[in-house]
């Protein structure tokens, strides 16, 4: 899955390892970050901010700690494995749960003065046994972006900016209006959309809708919380998300303005807006920071509601201090420098301050770095973001990631899902077995499909290293190997058993000659069936 943790990635682009080290007499934090190869440019601003800082401490010294892990599971892995070997970093951006145990109350270390300017709406959802262990530093509530020259095409009015008004034509701006309007907004290569009697749904051009932010929890949050556990511990899907589930399956398969997986994973390259072939898409407002100049014809709306609730999704990124820093007064004042620091909230990908008095001083500050947009809306949506609850901690439970990640795959590939005997019969008894253990269970086998899928090596062409990324639906034993246009193995990357979920690995050609060459991706499914998925890649010297 692609990493929220905003500031695990600003960081992971601007700082090499020899950048800040040896200098004396300062008393060393060690930042453990995240670097990714795909997830967006370096900031020039961003890299004297991080320098400044540096020059400017007299006994503090951050050192980066970084991890090439590309997938954030990866990433708290790497996390716990530096743990167990007695090397552990003072600060983290990482939330997972499984974590937390290793994380240090921070509620002693916490500046009153500041806590009481913070929004501590999600702080409850941070609290274990021992104590508050992760600030939230930024919150990015969901935006919803739209295309004004697809719309100006279509001759279809802008949906509306503001969350108390009603759609052009004086219908409520809800779900059900999104689906019509997106049902316009897709075309297939002759131009028509889907209400033409020709219309052509095997060659779609062009869709109305989709989720930049598509994970197995965000994607429904337009339609409520995802409220999983109830208040004695047991797991239940409420009305709603299953509503949810309902309309994005029937949006792919029988209205046709949602892609499918593979026309999102592999036509789009998982980017609808960069892709140029959605009109309307919802992601989080740090989505901004890849926006340019260039494509000044995006523009944001209030996201429209579900039975007359508008629901707004958020998330939040943020600190937790290792138990075993021998310095954690330092390590929070590092945290503490960087929380009013307003460059920091608008660097990359911008974010909204937890500490409420700094929004409108970053705000504009965005206005200043990126493209034209309706700002305003972000600030308005914050008054409409889905409640918080405890039961939301399931979130950060990586396990109950894969699952609702499995079962949004099992609706995005299959037209004939069972949503209902999916959501009773195969994901709640999936979720009970991490929430509770313990439990006697007596469910139904749905047969969820198991499915491989090997996405387009990025960069392509390359030279002289490229990545590719691939998911798996079930636990399998996995092979990936590279092939010249001959046929000839000339390489393995992968050779082991995996457990459900994203994965990537880098191929580095080393001596090979230019030209076409093959990823063949296999695995085996539980039940004893070869699955194969072959991709072209290009080295070009």
């Amino acid at each position: 899955m692609r990493s929220r943790f905003a500031i695990c990635i600003f960081f992971a682009f601007v700082l090499c390892p020899n950048t800040f080290f040896g200098q004396s007499g300062r008393t060393q934090i060690k930042w453990f970050i995240q670097a990714s190869n795909d997830e967006g440019t370096l900031d020039s601003d961003f890299i004297r901010y991080v320098q400044a800082y540096n020059l400017s401490q007299d006994s503090i010294e951050l050192v980066m700690d970084i991890t090439t892990a590309t997938c954030s599971f990866d990433a708290a892995d790497s996390l716990l494995s530096r743990i167990a070997a007695g090397s552990p970093p003072d600060i983290t951006a990482l939330r997972y749960s499984v974590l937390w145990d290793h994380f240090l109350d921070l509620t002693p270390y916490i500046p009153q003065s500041v806590l009481t300017q913070m929004d501590t709406s999600s702080f409850h959802k941070f609290r274990n046994k021992n104590g508050l262990i992760y600030l939230p530093l930024t919150q990015s509530p969901d935006l919803f972006y739209y295309n004004k020259d697809m719309f100006d095409h279509a001759g279809i009015p802008y949906p509306p900016h503001s969350y108390d008004s009603l759609y052009a034509d004086g219908e409520s701006w809800d779900v059900n209006k999104l689906a019509q309007i997106g049902a316009l907004l897709t075309l297939d290569v002759n131009g028509h959309n889907t209400l033409h009697p020709e219309f052509d749904k095997n060659h779609i051009l062009q869709y109305g809708f989709h989720w930049a932010w598509n994970n197995g929890i965000s994607f429904l949050c337009m339609f409520g919380p995802p409220q999983l556990i109830n208040q004695d511990g047991s797991v239940s899907i409420p009305q709603y998300m299953r509503d949810g589930y309902l309309w994005s399956h029937s949006g792919i398969w029988q209205n046709y303005f949602i892609p499918y997986r593979e026309m999102f994973s592999d036509t789009m390259q998982g980017n609808p807006l960069g892709s140029g072939r959605t009109a309307m898409v919802t992601v989080g407002s740090w989505y901004c920071g890849t926006l340019s100049d260039s494509t000044n014809y995006w523009d944001i709306a209030a996201l429209p509601s579900y039975n007359g609730t508008h629901n707004v999704g958020w998330g939040e990124s943020g600190f937790g201090i290792l138990k075993t820093t021998k310095s954690p007064s330092k390590a929070m004042a590092v945290i503490m420098t960087i929380a009013h620091t307003i460059e920091f909230y608008a660097t990359g990908s911008p974010s909204l301050p937890t500490i409420k008095n700094l929004r409108n001083e970053a705000i504009a500050m965005w206005d200043s770095i990126s493209i034209d947009m309706d700002k305003q809306v972000i600030l308005d949506g914050m008054d409409h973001r889905v409640a918080v609850t405890a039961g939301e901690a399931i979130r950060y439970d990586m396990n109950a990631w894969r699952i609702l990640n499995g079962f949004r795959d099992y609706i995005w590939s299959n037209s004939d899902a069972q949503i209902d005997g999916g959501i009773n019969d195969w994901l709640i008894p999936q979720l009970e077995s991490i929430i509770q253990p313990t439990k006697v269970k007596n469910t139904r086998d749905i047969s969820i499909p198991f499915k491989i899928s090997l996405f387009q090596n990025f960069p392509n062409p390359f030279n002289p290293s490229t990545t590719l990324k691939y998911q798996i639906s079930g636990n399998s034993h996995v092979s990936l190997k590279i092939y010249n246009i001959l046929g000839r193995e000339i390489a393995e990357l992968v050779n082991e058993t995996k457990k459900s979920g994203n994965y990537s690995v880098t191929f580095d050609t080393g001596r090979l000659a230019s030209g076409i060459y093959f990823a063949r991706l296999t695995a085996q499914s539980e039940k004893g069936k070869d699955f194969t998925n072959t991709i072209k890649i290009t080295f070009m010297k």
